[in-house]
């Protein structure tokens, strides 16, 4: 594996292999609009799962590049990544899937400086959009390689889905710092 923060999939067939396992674990069932009905299903997860609202932290606390595209870490994403790593135990990546976009293998032990999109090798002249940990407009979801846990954003709703453990656990004791708060609604 690379030592790299980020690998674009961009094996088509690995790509679609990595969506359709999670679609299907979770069932997600994405709304266009401002539905308040969860997209996801946990019936088949043994885990715990948290909703946040997120809707009174700033997005820009969780970008990783500012208005001009340049590279930024943020508390928030410092935060956040420290508690990815810690979940993904030995695992050499877990992966990010911007739905409908691109999906990526992504490390978060690794700090690198990175520009606001990359070109694919394979199709020079279209650009991948590093995701963020808030989402900008899309579904964006951070999960273990294996789908054991995640942390699942949506784009209208203003919450964040979080499952397993671990993750919930940590995410619970750094939520005051990240500016999470729990809510009743799934």
């Amino acid at each position: 594996m690379q030592a790299e923060q980020w690998w674009l999939i961009e094996d088509q067939a690995e790509s679609n292999a990595v969506c359709e396992a999670f679609e299907s674990l979770l069932s997600f069932n994405p709304y266009y609009d401002k539905s308040t009905t969860c997209q996801f299903d946990f019936t088949k997860i043994n885990e715990p799962v948290i909703v946040f609202d997120i809707s009174g932290i700033s997005i820009s606390d969780f970008e990783a590049h500012d208005e001009n595209g340049n590279y930024r870490a943020t508390d928030c994403i410092r935060v956040l990544k420290s508690i990815f790593a810690d979940c993904m135990g030995e695992d050499g990546f877990m992966y990010s899937i911007n739905w409908q976009h691109d999906v990526f293998k992504y490390n978060p032990r690794i700090d690198t400086i990175y520009d606001y999109y990359m070109t694919y090798m394979a199709l020079p002249n279209t650009r991948a959009y590093y995701p963020d940990f808030h989402s900008n407009g899309d579904y964006v979801f951070f999960v273990a390689k294996d789908l054991s846990w995640g942390y699942l954003t949506h784009p209208f709703l203003n919450k964040i889905w979080v499952y397993g453990s671990q993750l919930v656990g940590l995410i619970e004791k750094q939520m005051e710092r990240l500016g999470f708060l729990y809510t009743d609604s799934s």
